[in-house]
């Protein structure tokens, strides 16, 4: 299976994106026991439990898997990649901890916004220029385009609360960061990605031209319209659209082609369900202006991004191992379910529906908070690992050459 349309070879080196995705899986294995630790303590801080999640693990999933996507699906190549790679990685990786230990202790606020404005700021700037300085023939690129500009208005937003504001501002400047970060620029980059991965990965009918034209810049454009004006009846268009693409998804996912059971899929459709649920008592929170309602809602908005992340991490490693070995010609390359098998895949969905489940019944009140953080550890944990094996099957195969 090669499919056709993707420039292979500019193919960055496979370590570029392994090394994102696992530090992105070791953030979410220390957040997971240091929300355990500080619930334990009675001391959970929430900022920090949500930066672990944004900055520790999907920043750094998402902009391993834009290194991967940028040179294949819009031919647009870094120079030097590894070095451009590695410096960006550990710069971002340092830029996390630091913005978590400003949430922590409240000092070191120069720091932090030195290490973003060194990091996170540039690294999405560099790959906004380089979707813009090609042609962009596929509504992936252009997608791509309108997040990364929201990533970065959002980023901006977020340096401002750092150094600290008129406090009759911040509010309204919280609500314009997440809006842009929520909407802009993960549900943009989801169905951008999506666009290139659901039909190719799960043979499904393709998205409508107007869905492909039309979702990532008006989520852009909504997002950013609630952050100018700051009034709740202008997030509800964001919120629609939003809405739609993950019914579209589900829809699509239902008609496939291939009716065999797929975990995967599965974690597509659990994920996008509690994406469209999340956006709704988002929605709510700031019609409402009630912070724990707006909590939830950003509690269930990460369940639902941890499940697609999954669901994409878990097929794109073995996608990628193959890939890599073929094209070096390594005899009996493994097949991709031979990377990851799919029974350790159904184990990682049987997780994450647990920790889905454990996650719900803490919001409702219906079981104690830790076992949820439990839940995570073994979901993150569990996934960590099995990138790791894929990861190992790689080196084993390279190494077997030599």
């Amino acid at each position: 299976m090669t499919p056709q349309g993707l420039s292979f070879q500019y193919l960055p080196p496979f370590s570029i994106v392994s090394r994102f995705f696992v530090s992105a899986l070791i953030f979410g294995v220390f957040g997971s026991l240091w929300g355990l630790w500080a619930f334990k303590k009675g001391e959970l801080h929430i900022p920090v439990l949500v930066h672990l999640f944004t900055l520790g693990f999907m920043a750094q999933t998402m902009f391993g898997a834009l290194f991967q996507m940028i040179p294949v699906v819009a031919g647009a190549t870094f120079s030097r990649p590894l070095l451009t790679a590695t410096v960006f990685h550990l710069l971002t990786v340092i830029s996390a901890l630091a913005v978590l230990f400003f949430l922590t202790s409240g000092k070191a606020s120069l720091f932090a916004l030195f290490t973003v404005l060194t990091s996170f700021l540039p690294l999405a700037s560099l790959m906004l220029w380089k979707v813009i300085s090609v042609p962009a023939y596929r509504p992936t690129v252009k997608g791509m385009r309108y997040s990364l500009m929201a990533f970065i208005v959002g980023l901006l937003i977020g340096l401002f609360l750092i150094v600290g504001i008129n406090p009759e501002t911040r509010s309204d400047l919280l609500k314009a960061h997440v809006s842009l970060m929520i909407f802009g620029w993960t549900m943009g980059l989801i169905s951008s990605v999506a666009f290139q991965v659901i039909e190719m990965f799960f043979v499904t009918p393709p998205y409508r031209d107007f869905e492909k034209d039309f979702i990532p810049p008006l989520l852009l454009i909504f997002s950013s319209l609630f952050g100018l004006l700051r009034e709740p009846v202008f997030i509800v268009p964001a919120v629609v659209v939003s809405v739609w693409f993950c019914l579209s998804t589900i829809y699509k996912l239902y008609r496939r082609k291939r009716k065999v059971p797929d975990p995967l899929i599965y974690l597509w459709v659990t994920g996008l369900t509690l994406l469209a649920f999340g956006s709704f008592v988002l929605c709510a929170s700031f019609f409402t202006d009630h912070f724990s309602v707006f909590l939830v809602s950003l509690w269930i908005l990460g369940l639902g991004v941890q499940s697609v992340i999954f669901a994409m991490m878990l097929r794109i490693i073995p996608f990628l191992v193959w890939m890599h070995l073929s094209m070096r010609g390594v005899p009996n390359a493994p097949t991709m379910f031979e990377v990851i098998s799919k029974r350790v895949i159904w184990v990682a969905f049987f997780l994450q529906i647990a920790n889905v489940s454990a996650s719900l019944l803490s919001i409702a009140s219906l079981v104690r908070p830790e076992f949820s953080f439990i839940a995570s550890f073994l979901v993150f944990s569990w996934v960590l690992l099995s990138v790791m094996k894929g990861i190992g099957v790689y080196l084993q195969r390279i190494t077997s050459l030599r």
